[in-house]
């Protein structure tokens, strides 16, 4: 639980090797950026909270690392719908992230 650390940034190293990891809770902090790559280690990864950040943008192919990924917060309506963070938004919208299929991930 990192919640409420004022953390700012997450690197791409920040959660490298934490392989066996299923739930972050990464909210009430600062964040900002969210580098490429920084979830890529995580795959059991089944839930991640981001809430309550100052998140505007999600780099490309960010949850590409994470196929068991089922619940994500915010919604992704939330952050900016530039095709270029995000690529699918437009298919990830519709549906409550709380039952994510690894084809809905696909290109993420």
């Amino acid at each position: 639980d990192l919640n409420g650390n004022n953390i700012t940034r997450i690197t791409k190293t920040d959660f490298a090797g934490l392989r066996h990891l299923r739930v972050l809770q990464l909210m009430e902090n600062k964040i900002s950026t969210i580098e490429r790559g920084a979830f890529q280690d995580l795959k059991e990864l089944e839930r991640l909270r981001l809430n309550r950040n100052n998140l505007q943008l999600l780099p490309e192919l960010l949850f590409l690392g994470t196929p068991k990924l089922y619940r994500l917060k915010p919604e992704p309506a939330s952050f900016s719908r530039d095709r270029q963070s995000v690529p699918n938004m437009a298919v990830l919208l519709p549906f409550s992230l709380t039952t994510l299929t690894p084809t809905l991930l696909a290109g993420v």
